[in-house]
């Protein structure tokens, strides 16, 4: 799944699967919904820089700026029943408020999951599979072994029902989380230890698929400075902290050379993980790894 700009073509944006021979279109910029208007512009988001889709069983979810009707931007799910937004710029918010810009969506948790800004800062809400929810809030205690309150959210990864995501906290705290039903537990945080030595600096959006979370993170004081963790959520509802591994990390050997840093990890259903990885000193874009 994949965004393209298109030349001489009918729409200038539109979001594409790899079929068995060709590219298959999923939305363009121009598709109308019915009684929200037409697609604008697929990934318009001013919250993060992901620029994807969410992918699940449930379809195909992607924020979009909409025109034509009353909201302007919105998250749009693409399914067998065709094009739908599950929620819209100056919608009411579940938790009070009306929503007011969005993050990048995923698929998964019992519906679509998604950042966006509401009363009160940001908050991750879940939509589209029954009432809308939501799942954390800014200001909102955290209520696991990471005392303290969230302050903001990266994109979240879902799986089947529980949703991982990144969240900043109040006194410069930041942690990796998992979301279950009314079960919140936290994965790891700046601060503990890392596996290899020396603790967590700083840590970003997870992966989640085939029952783990893959997360980047960089390291102070061990051997590699940052590197990509995974662990396995409990499928009790604990607040002990899981038993993280190190997937890989900086000074890697491989075949197009050391490995220097890394871009945010993908998961898929098997738990298998593809991540983008610096191998010149000139960013995570050199190559694509994939870890089965």
């Amino acid at each position: 799944m994949f965004g393209a700009g298109i030349q001489e073509g009918r729409t200038g944006e539109a979001l594409l699967a790899i079929g068995r021979r060709r590219p298959v279109v999923v939305a363009r910029a121009g598709d109308r919904l019915s009684k929200v208007g037409k697609i604008l512009d697929l990934f318009s988001n001013p919250i993060d820089d992901q620029a994807r889709a969410g992918v699940g069983p449930a379809g195909v979810a992607f924020q979009a700026a909409l025109g034509g009707g009353g909201a302007s931007s919105g998250i749009i799910v693409r399914s067998g029943a065709g094009l739908r937004a599950v929620a819209l710029e100056g919608d009411d918010a579940p938790g009070g408020g009306s929503y007011r810009a969005f993050g990048t969506p995923s698929v998964g948790g019992g519906g679509v999951t998604f950042v966006a800004t509401a009363r009160g800062g940001e908050s991750l809400f879940r939509a589209g599979g029954g009432a809308a929810a939501v799942i954390a809030a800014t200001g909102r205690a955290t209520d696991t072994r990471l005392h303290g309150s969230f302050r903001g959210f990266t994109a979240p990864a879902a799986e089947r029902t529980a949703v991982a995501f990144h969240a900043n906290l109040d006194q410069s705290r930041e942690g990796i989380f998992v979301a279950r039903g009314r079960c919140m537990m936290a994965l790891a945080a700046n601060g503990e230890d890392a596996p290899g030595g020396g603790r967590f600096k700083a840590l970003a959006a997870p992966a989640y698929g085939g029952g783990r979370v893959t997360f980047r993170a960089t390291v102070g004081g061990g051997a590699a400075a940052v590197g990509l963790y995974r662990t396995s959520p409990s499928r009790s509802c604990t607040q002990v902290p899981p038993t993280l591994e190190a997937l890989v990390v900086a000074g890697a050997p491989s075949s197009a050379g050391p490995l220097l840093g890394f871009g945010a990890p993908a998961a898929n259903r098997r738990g298998g993980v593809a991540f983008t990885a610096d191998v010149t000193g000139a960013g995570p874009t050199d190559a694509i790894f994939v870890d089965e």
